[in-house]
């Protein structure tokens, strides 16, 4: 039984590591480069699958090679593939990532990516149960992110939506409701209430007012804060675990995907957060954001540290 599935972009990500940021009409160059299979739902299934759970991925590729690469690549990794749409005209989505000094910057040419379908999402829909979650998040179209939860709930699934990457207007949006658990970072959590604030109690409380079921929201070295809605509990706030950074580009992503795995197992909030956490900090430690996507004993080992 599949008990993840992530809803979400598809497409091929180019990671290179510079030694200076490109200036224009100016090069640069490297030796440290990756090509692999991205995205925020290919990220998130990943991880998912490694720690022990089994996934599957929703979204669009192009009936071209590179799409046939990347879904070997995932069936290497055991994520069932049998719902990512073979468009006939697109072509598969690229992002190249650049980093420098451990910090990235994104360049998106997501193409085939972009034109997943409300239908594709339904034709997914036999494979969603009680006991699936299910992860979506902004890569899509908003059409679909809404079609995505409100499927979910009528199958009785729990819903993760990560508001990733958020550069629209939610001024119209009319499915909080169906989202059980909203997990943005600490800036995404600003944006959405158009607030300054940095207090991340403060950001939960606003946000569980648009009737989501809980919110858990990710800040980096200080850690992650979660909260339940109608809960009389103070927010719980689980500080970073120290990590020997590198790259920090897969490290939400890993977050994400352990934090379904452990909902899947049905664990305590406080040590679903802990779990989820120690994965974000292993993603830290080795280089590219697939590649990065932690094992579950190396998650273990870090907990038992």
């Amino acid at each position: 039984m599949t008990h993840i599935i992530a809803v979400g972009g598809f497409v091929a990500d180019l990671t290179l590591d510079v030694p200076t940021w490109p200036q224009p009409n100016r090069g640069t160059h490297t030796d440290k480069v990756i090509f692999a299979p991205g995205g925020k739902a290919v990220n998130q299934a990943v991880a998912a699958q490694r720690l022990g759970a089994q996934t599957a991925i929703v979204g669009c590729a192009g009936n071209d090679r590179l799409g046939d690469t990347l879904i070997a690549t995932l069936n290497d990794e055991d994520v069932h593939t049998s719902y990512i749409k073979r468009h006939p005209s697109a072509e598969t989505g690229i992002i190249s990532m650049i980093v420098h000094q451990r910090t990235p910057s994104f360049i998106g040419a997501p193409r085939a990516s972009k034109l997943l379908t409300p239908a594709d999402v339904e034709a997914a829909a036999d494979a969603i149960t009680s006991e699936t979650i299910i992860i979506t998040n902004f890569e899509i179209a908003q059409e679909v992110v809404k079609t995505t939860l409100r499927l979910a709930k009528s199958k009785g699934a729990r819903t993760i939506l990560n508001p990733a990457p958020l550069h629209h207007s939610l001024d119209t949006v009319d499915y909080w409701q169906d989202v059980d658990y909203l997990i943005p970072n600490l800036l995404e959590a600003q944006i959405l209430l158009n607030i300054d604030s940095i207090n991340a109690a403060q950001l939960i409380d606003r946000l569980l007012e648009f009737g989501l079921g809980a919110v858990c929201i990710t800040a980096g070295n200080d850690g992650s804060f979660f909260k339940r809605a109608n809960s009389s509990d103070e927010v719980l706030h689980l500080p970073a675990f120290k990590a020997n950074i590198i790259d920090t580009s897969g490290a939400s992503d890993a977050f994400i995907g352990a934090f379904a795995f452990a909902l899947a197992q049905g664990w305590p909030d406080a040590h679903t957060l802990r779990f989820a956490s120690a994965a974000a900090a292993k993603a830290c430690e080795t280089y590219g954001a697939l590649q990065s996507m932690p094992k579950k004993t190396d998650v273990l080992n870090l907990l038992q540290a």
